[in-house]
């Protein structure tokens, strides 16, 4: 009866290791497909915003339009002011790519569009719904996106990367890609290659 028992602990044991294998394979397969479908996704928007991005600038006059924001005017003449200033504010991102620089500061953005620290929150707020720190962020994260994404950029270390979008640590680098993707820099880059291929 010892050897009866001892049988069927062993072969229960079994049974539990096999439904944990099959369960991590399982969760494994899931995690990867999810993994897939967020880094697809994100390079979907990613692509969809840079055509927004470029027919903004080919729409955009780029008119250099000065002032401190508070100028006297109506209504409908502010609006097209503030478009005129945050246009002309995505094109210092897109074109001059002002976030990639590490030193860039909320008060050197603000003296290059001459106006005031209060309009410029306001005018970010109006037309992203962002401020300083999340959107100079939005671009840092999407020039990785492009960098990680690019097979041909592949031998870029994670810090190379981090750098060239104008991160202050890999530290930062990580926490702010992580919360705007789902995903770490590394997962992101390892499941967007493979899709390169797969393609």
């Amino acid at each position: 009866s010892h050897q009866i028992w001892m049988s069927a602990a062993l072969g229960m044991l079994a049974l539990c290791l096999f439904s944990v294998i099959i369960y991590m394979v399982v969760s494994r397969r899931r995690r990867e497909k999810l993994m897939r479908s967020v880094v697809a996704s994100t390079r979907q928007t990613v692509a969809a915003e840079d055509k927004i991005d470029s027919l903004c600038l080919g729409i955009s006059s780029g008119t250099d339009v000065s002032g401190d924001g508070n100028q006297h005017a109506t209504s409908s003449d502010k609006k097209t002011h503030n478009k005129d200033i945050y246009d002309r504010l995505c094109r210092m991102m897109i074109v001059d790519r002002l976030y990639a620089d590490k030193t860039l500061t909320r008060e050197s953005v603000i003296e290059r569009l001459g106006t005031n620290r209060t309009y410029f929150t306001q005018l970010l707020q109006e037309n992203c719904g962002m401020n300083y720190s999340q959107f100079i962020a939005s671009y840092r994260v999407k020039e990785a996106i492009r960098l990680l994404s690019d097979s041909s950029r592949q031998n870029l270390s994670v810090q190379e990367v981090c750098s060239m979008c104008g991160f202050g640590s890999t530290s930062s680098f990580y926490k702010t890609f992580q919360a705007s993707t789902g995903v770490t820099p590394v997962a992101f880059r390892k499941f967007s290659l493979k899709q390169n291929v797969d393609r």
